[in-house]
């Protein structure tokens, strides 16, 4: 008998094997490694070790990283048969990652720290919004509301 024929038959669904492992090595390497290694850099007394030009150097891949994903994503929003919600992500992540390549490339002071909390607030808003419904007439005109938003940027950057 196959599973689908023994859940029509009031058995339980049960989880796929590997899954409670995945599920703990998700908690163990997202939760408490940063936990553990954070408290050995603490404990340890590490001296000022940061480096400005390497911080820079890994936003700016970050950024590059939002473009490349938010243009696969585009190529999937072009076909109107994708999921709706993809307009917004899309859209967040070219925000995203135009502060952040915007930040990597600024001096040390109040606005290279201003610059990551505008990126982190304005990304995180345009993710928070995937859930709202796009309207038809949004829909189609998509490319206009990305343009739109890279100009939105560029005018806060």
């Amino acid at each position: 008998m196959d599973q689908a024929q023994h859940n029509l038959e009031g058995g339980s669904a049960s989880k796929p094997p590997g899954q409670k492992a995945r599920v703990l090595l998700t908690i163990f390497f997202a939760g408490i490694c940063p936990l553990v290694l954070s408290g050995i850099v603490a404990l340890a007394h590490i001296p000022d070790i940061s480096n400005l030009s390497v911080h820079d150097f890994v936003e700016a891949c970050g950024g590059f990283i939002a473009w490349g994903v938010a243009v696969l994503l585009w190529l999937r929003v072009r076909d109107d048969m994708a999921p709706r919600y993809y307009l917004r992500v899309v859209s967040a992540l070219l925000v995203m990652g135009t502060l952040d390549t915007f930040h990597g490339s600024l001096p040390f002071g109040p606005a290279w720290s201003w610059s990551r909390y505008v990126a982190s607030f304005f990304g995180g808003l345009l993710f928070a919004t995937v859930w709202l419904p796009i309207s038809p007439v949004l829909w189609m005109r998509r490319r206009y509301f990305l343009i739109g938003s890279l100009l939105g940027v560029l005018g806060v950057a």
